[in-house]
């Protein structure tokens, strides 16, 4: 019997139990923030630049409830002020403001000290704010440009070390920065592919737009670009057709840039280039100062270290590196521009200038130091060399504390303290307000009576002249300064002294402050006549005393009979044969005229004379010209003279002291009285080189050397005044 086939059972099968899918928010929520940790991550650069905006200008907000304390008023403050509160009066595009900063810095400067008002305070407190924002942005756009492809960290490191601690914020720095950075960008794009045209033409803009901006500012720009084509030209002589795109890319430019400038010139009027081209050529001569002992330091050490980086970065350059800091042009335009924007540092050779003129060399190291990786190579390799060599070159290149604290740092500082402040804007003991400045008794009285007097005897829309510096006495009575040129210091050529005395007689201030109660940070400024003798004469020969509120302090009232009865005549006086050409390589001391008789009423002594320097001065500066006049008592009186190169010039010294020439402003002659004064006997010159970096002049001749008297022509002559051998007439232009 067959058995039963068996029936298979059948498999068994194992199904596995599905999860829980995770909500749908929660996966989108992870996505969200993954993708913003990426963005943030790839753009920190961008974070690091908005974060410091930030405590800018969190910090200046938090810390508006501090008083400011401070002694005086000095010049560098002064003329911000004249250029915040001119563009208050006359606007920020007036066609009748001369000064070195153009409209656009200007407007910066003057929009944000409006943020709670205008006040000496506001400008204090807040007017640095859109200035760093600007200056904050123009470095975040450097530092694209030329670390363009690297993590964005060291973008980030970068732009804190130039923000945060190599650099006082300064928006002309940072402009000329980044149309260096632009150019060699533009230039290296255009040789390795055709230049667009449309990209030519906004270069040209930025050019001519630096020039709103300030008027060296404009010179280095174009400077730089200038630089940039010629080295483009160098790195690319191999290749016919990259000299081809180059050569018609700054074509385009050039065309470009002269219609802007038409543009300018037709907005602003043409007078704006005669006098951004006078400021240009006259600043070498006109505001050069020596070098310190620790600044030449600190110029050298900074020199030689970034000397030794570009070196590295040439060495290590690499043509077909994607990123432009390892690129030959860079490599080669970066030193040649920071060689060239060190004139900023031996020219006016102080601490500040040495520190702004070294700004590009840093800033040029660091980039190649951050730029300084090779491909596949390991990142440790990569990254522990560049910032061993960044911090280096952070510590031995950095300007502070003999600078200034570092600007963010200070708003840091003001924020936290203004925490455990009680009491707002309330002046410290021995200190009163004064405009939202909390100043000493002694310069609270003295500003706060001269600005009431100001404001009392004037008209809001009534303009006011100040003289030689002090502009503050005008601002604190808001009244506008009259003159267009900002600062007198500045009003020195034909050129610019011609617009100031043509602004004067337009504006026609009635009232003048003639303030000698402060010098001038490395000029001899109370002995004004040397220094401005045209203004001075123009202001000797339109205004009479109306008040001495302070002692050397004096409110002048315009008089318009004044010039109409002054007079000026001249008598010439003997001088040494050998003074009338002197080898200034050789000589340094020559006497211009010995053992002469002075005439008992004669006020003044003027040397005609030319001075000759090499071609060379031009990348150097000026020597000093000394004049020393012996005295009949023995004493001698040394003038420091301002004296244009290569250009007949005439020099007037007060035998006195500048401290003598407030009493030409009494309506009475005879309190001009000289002859009870020791008369001067004997005339020396000294040319006395302010530092190694001084060019020593060719020759120096003197041409006529005369006593000059000042009459009203309406008064009796002073006793003497017949003794004048011959006389010659000079008026003030009216």
């Amino acid at each position: 019997m067959s058995e039963r086939p068996q029936r298979e059972s059948p498999p068994i099968r194992l199904y596995a139990i599905p999860k829980a899918a995770p909500p749908a928010r929660d996966s989108a929520a992870r996505s969200i923030w993954k993708k913003a940790g990426s963005y943030v991550w790839f753009n920190l650069d961008a974070g690091a630049t908005a974060v410091l905006i930030f405590i800018v200008v969190f910090g200046s907000f938090a810390a508006s409830a501090l008083p400011i304390v401070l002694p005086y008023i000095d010049v560098d403050a002064a003329y911000f002020l004249d250029v915040i509160f001119n563009a208050q009066h006359s606007g920020w595009l007036s066609r009748d403001v001369t000064f070195t900063y153009g409209p656009l810095y200007e407007g910066l400067w003057a929009w944000s000290s409006h943020i709670h008002g205008l006040s000496v305070g506001s400008f204090f407190r807040f007017g640095s704010v859109l200035p760093f924002c600007f200056t904050a942005l123009a470095i975040f756009a450097v530092a694209r440009l030329l670390l363009r492809g690297y993590p964005s960290w060291k973008r980030a490191l970068y732009i804190v070390a130039l923000l945060y601690s190599w650099s006082y914020f300064e928006v002309r720095h940072a402009t000329v920065l980044l149309l260096f950075a632009l150019s060699v960008y533009e230039l290296d794009r255009t040789g390795r592919n055709a230049g667009q045209t449309w990209r030519a033409a906004v270069i040209a803009l930025l050019l001519a737009t630096t020039f709103l901006c300030a008027a060296d500012a404009g010179m280095y720009s174009v400077t730089a670009f200038a630089l940039t084509v010629v080295s483009s030209l160098i790195v690319f002589r191999s290749d016919r057709a990259a000299e081809l795109n180059i050569l018609r890319f700054t074509v385009i430019v050039l065309a470009s840039l002269a219609a802007w400038v038409v543009i300018i010139g037709a907005v602003f009027g043409r007078q704006f280039w005669v006098d951004t081209l006078a400021i240009i050529s006259t600043y070498r001569w006109s505001l050069a100062k020596a070098i310190a002992p620790k600044s030449q330091a600190f110029l050298f050490k900074v020199t030689i270290v970034t000397a030794v980086i570009f070196v590295i970065g040439w060495i290590r350059r690499d043509p077909e590196s994607p990123r432009l800091a390892r690129r030959p042009l860079f490599l080669l335009c970066a030193p040649l521009f920071s060689l060239v924007y060190l004139q900023s540092s031996i020219v006016r050779a102080d601490w500040a200038h040495v520190v702004f003129g070294l700004f590009p060399a840093m800033a040029f190291s660091a980039a190649i130091l951050l730029g300084s990786d090779r491909p596949r190579a390991p990142w440790l390799l990569n990254t522990f060399p560049a910032l061993l060599g960044f911090a280096l070159l952070a510590h031995y290149t950095t300007p502070y504390p003999r600078f200034v604290i570092p600007f963010v740092r200070a708003k840091i500082a003001a924020a936290i303290q203004a925490r455990s402040f009680r009491g707002k804007n309330i002046c410290p003991p021995s200190t009163s307000n004064l405009d939202g400045i909390c100043f000493p008794a002694s310069e609270f009285e003295k500003l706060d009576s001269v600005s009431r007097y100001l404001a009392e005897h004037t008209t809001p829309s009534d303009s006011v002249f100040s003289f030689p510096l002090e502009n503050i006495y005008a601002i604190a009575a808001r009244r506008s300064v009259g003159g267009g040129v900002l600062q007198n210091y500045l009003a020195v050529g034909d050129t610019l002294v011609q617009r100031k005395l043509q602004l004067l007689e337009k504006d026609k201030p009635l009232l003048a402050v003639y303030s000698l109660d402060r010098p001038f940070i490395g000029l001899d400024a109370r002995n004004t006549i040397t220094r401005d003798p045209e203004i001075w004469f123009y202001l000797q020969s339109h205004y009479r005393i109306a008040s001495e509120i302070q002692p050397d302090v004096l409110v002048l009232q315009r008089d318009p009979t004044r010039s109409s009865r002054w007079k000026m005549e001249t008598t010439e006086l003997p001088t040494e044969p050998s003074a009338r050409s002197v080898n200034g390589q050789k000589e340094s001391n020559f006497v211009v005229s010995d053992q002469f008789v002075w005439l008992g009423d004669a006020d003044f002594i003027g040397i005609k004379l030319l001075v000759r320097y090499p071609l060379l001065w031009r990348l150097r500066k000026p020597c000093r010209i000394l004049v020393d006049l012996d005295l009949a008592n023995g004493t001698t009186a040394s003038t420091i003279a301002v004296v244009p190169p290569n250009h007949e010039t005439e020099i007037w010294i007060s035998p006195w002291g500048g401290d003598h020439l407030k009493k030409y402003f009494s309506p009475d002659m005879l309190n001009w009285q000289t002859h009870d004064l020791s008369p001067p006997v004997r005339v020396r010159t000294e040319i006395a080189p302010m530092d190694w970096i001084s060019e020593k002049p060719l020759s120096v001749n003197i041409q006529k050397l005369e006593a000059v008297r000042l009459s009203l022509g309406s008064e009796p002559l002073r006793s003497g005044a017949g003794s004048a051998k011959s006389a010659t007439l000079w008026r003030p232009t009216d």
